[in-house]
């Protein structure tokens, strides 16, 4: 009988320590790859970007690039957005993708998020797994 009481107790100490520990938990939101489209961006009431400006209009506007991930991916940093857009004091990054020298993209995205697209645009295209559908 003790030895069955102990293991019980033993038992319950195992799924006590289980239940506790955040093994099924959400990984905290600085470490989540967040990102949202954004339809246009302003500054001081003016249109700065918005689809299909050219890259140079971007430039002259936003100032050069804190960082570009290649030729045609743009990242400003400390970009300030309306406190009531969802995450807007995490997601303090613009993203300007560009294609044929227009913007075709505009992201703003966390930290996480320029990391993960920066290790994307820099693994070769042979050893990234493609999947294609019907």
């Amino acid at each position: 009988m003790k030895t069955r009481s102990s293991s019980v107790l033993v038992l319950l100490a195992v799924l006590g320590a289980a239940l506790a520990s955040p093994l099924g938990a959400a990984p905290a939101p600085s470490t989540r790859a967040l990102a949202y489209p954004v339809g246009s961006v302003e500054r001081d009431g003016i249109l700065v970007a918005r689809p299909g400006d050219s890259a140079s209009r971007v430039e002259a506007y936003l100032g050069s690039p804190d960082q570009k991930l290649s030729g045609d991916t743009w990242v400003y940093r400390r970009f300030q957005c309306q406190p009531e857009l969802e995450n807007a004091e995490e997601c303090t990054t613009l993203i300007i993708s560009f294609s044929h020298l227009r913007v075709s993209v505009l992201q703003r995205v966390n930290e996480s998020a320029v990391q993960v697209l920066a290790a994307q645009l820099t693994t070769p295209a042979a050893k990234r797994q493609l999947v294609a559908g019907k």
